[in-house]
């Protein structure tokens, strides 16, 4: 008995503890799932492959040195009437690297083959870093047409003060949203 109530008090004891942690703030999400997006340009090929070439890991000197700079476009089009005029935004997913989180690791990245000490890192048109999981900079949907069109580059990136040669791919998703 005096082992069921020791156990009581016990648990009445935690339950009062964790009562008295006051919360620091709260965070609200607001959205909405909308009916249809704008229709993906896949005129140029569906997946969209950037070629970034063969490039001599003594382009790649030292850690944070970039070589291959490559731009790829993202043309939207068919753009529903609800969201003309409308900005939007592209935020690309993927592995992200083990050195860096803002860059793509490359497929494969730790096996044999495959290049070590080198990542792949995204940029905007303007060619200021775009870190994976983060919205990129907005463009505005055309009120009339309903396109839109968002320019960005890849490069790789050296990760480590040496780089050794090997495959050097990677595979990135995207995602679009409106605001």
């Amino acid at each position: 008995m005096k082992g069921k109530v020791a156990a009581v008090a016990l648990i009445t004891t935690l339950g009062m503890v964790s009562a008295a942690q006051a919360d620091d703030g709260q965070v609200n999400f607001t959205g909405n799932i909308i009916e249809q997006g704008c229709k993906i340009d896949t005129t140029m090929t569906a997946p969209q492959t950037v070629k970034l070439g063969d490039i001599a890991k003594t382009a790649l000197p030292e850690a944070g040195s970039v070589a291959a700079n490559t731009r790829f476009t993202l043309k939207l089009s068919e753009c529903p009437a609800d969201l003309k005029g409308k900005a939007v935004v592209v935020k690309y997913t993927g592995k992200p690297d083990a050195t860096n989180n803002d860059y793509l690791e490359v497929t494969g990245a730790g096996t044999t083959g495959v290049a070590k000490g080198v990542a792949i890192q995204l940029l905007h048109g303007d060619a200021t870093a775009l870190p994976l999981a983060t919205a990129s900079k907005a463009a505005t949907i055309d009120a009339t047409a309903g396109t839109a069109t968002k320019n960005f580059s890849a490069q790789y990136i050296a990760t480590a003060a040496t780089v050794e040669a090997g495959s050097a791919n990677g595979t990135a998703n995207f995602t679009l949203a409106y605001n």
